[in-house]
């Protein structure tokens, strides 16, 4: 009980802290970016954009993120982003702690990158799975009226 105490002594500072930055940033993004969205993955992530010129690339992937994310797409992957960061934090530092393992900075460091960049790979795994099937479709047109 211990180790899951300490897990989340870890996991809500950053948590509530990353909860009211990143939906700043998210604002920002959406302001700045014509009110994209997305955040882990962009037109490379669709091999069905490959045919189009970049800005239409673009275009298709903000419509497409519009349509997959209506009404709640500044705040979930702002949430999302937020769990991530502050969830690998956490257990990298309780598996140094439960598992005795050498309490060094390098150590915790590298678990927590570790874990972020498995946390971000299933982010953009499930961001682009949302889209994927609205994007589709638009391409589908975008096709048919060419």
């Amino acid at each position: 009980m211990n180790t899951l105490q300490f897990l989340f002594d870890e996991f809500w500072p950053t948590f509530v802290a990353a909860v009211v930055v990143f939906p700043l940033v998210q604002i920002g993004r959406r302001v700045s970016l014509d009110g994209d969205a997305v955040v882990f993955t962009g037109p490379s992530a669709f091999p069905e954009l490959s045919a189009f010129p970049k800005d239409e690339r673009k275009r298709l992937l903000h419509e497409a993120d519009k349509q997959a994310f209506p009404g709640w797409r500044g705040l979930v992957p702002a949430l999302i982003v937020a769990a991530i960061l502050s969830g690998s934090i956490a257990v990298g530092k309780t598996i140094v702690e439960a598992a005795a393992l050498p309490d060094s900075f390098w150590v915790k460091a590298g678990l927590e990158v570790a874990l972020l960049l498995l946390g971000s790979w299933i982010a953009r795994w499930w961001e682009a799975r949302s889209i994927r099937p609205f994007l589709r479709s638009r391409v589908e047109r975008a096709q048919h009226a060419a």
